[in-house]
């Protein structure tokens, strides 16, 4: 398994070899890309992966979870190159940043760059390390083993460390569901806590708020942003 900064994920059987070779080409001055389907070999910590359109409309929108998860909390481009799904509707299922296929190849190094900047600029989580490939994950003393499901809401609590998720947040980006019943997410919560042992007190929920990993030595912190907002209330 290795790591690499930037992948361009593909669907199966993908028939648009040359769009590929563009993206690649208009990448040579920002960092080598590795080309992989999402349930191919396991490549590691990834800074940003490229979802091609190719999809159809449904799995590129459902793209957004097992990406995550098998790429390690990435941040996610998308590249449309139809008119599938409109780009509100691909950033509300999950991606960080979607852009239309023909682009500029200086757009799209600089779409890219930026992805790779916020990303180097997330803080450091050491107090925890995710594995996808193995669907665990060790806390200070705690390691467990998680489910598919309990593993992608906490990856999207991680990769968010600023923010509160609330349950639709988490239903809709790490689920991959939409709607308002949120008793899934509620029972993934529940384990983790349970599963985290003496590290349970990092997994902080606030009525309106929802809920935020704390990835600190001191369990006084929370989101210094929500925390303003909070006491305006």
């Amino acid at each position: 398994m290795r790591d690499s900064s930037i992948v361009i994920a593909l669907p199966h059987d993908y028939g648009r070899p040359q769009l590929v070779r563009s993206l690649c080409k208009a990448l040579d001055g920002v960092g080598p890309a590795v080309i992989s389907e999402v349930e191919g070999d396991r490549l590691g910590r990834t800074s940003v992966v490229i979802v091609v359109d190719g999809w159809g409309r449904t799995p590129l929108l459902q793209a957004a979870a097992p990406c995550k998860r098998h790429f390690g909390s990435p941040a996610l481009l998308a590249i449309l190159s139809r008119e599938s799904c409109t780009v509100a509707e691909v950033l509300d299922a999950g991606f960080d940043d979607c852009t239309r296929w023909p682009i500029s190849p200086v757009e799209f190094a600089a779409r890219v760059r930026a992805a790779l900047r916020r990303q180097k600029e997330q803080p450091k989580l050491a107090a925890i390390v995710l594995d996808p490939v193995n669907l665990s994950v060790r806390c200070g003393r705690v390691e467990a083993s998680l489910t598919r499901g309990q593993f992608s809401v906490l990856s999207e609590l991680v990769r968010q460390p600023t923010r509160w998720l609330t349950g639709k947040d988490l239903l809709l980006s790490a689920l991959g569901a939409r709607g308002h019943d949120t008793a899934q997410v509620r029972l993934h919560i529940l384990a983790l806590r349970r599963k985290f042992g003496a590290e349970a007190w990092r997994i902080r929920w606030r009525r309106s708020l929802g809920y935020f990993f704390d990835a600190s030595h001191s369990r006084s912190s929370v989101p210094v942003v929500r925390q303003k907002r909070t006491q305006k209330q």
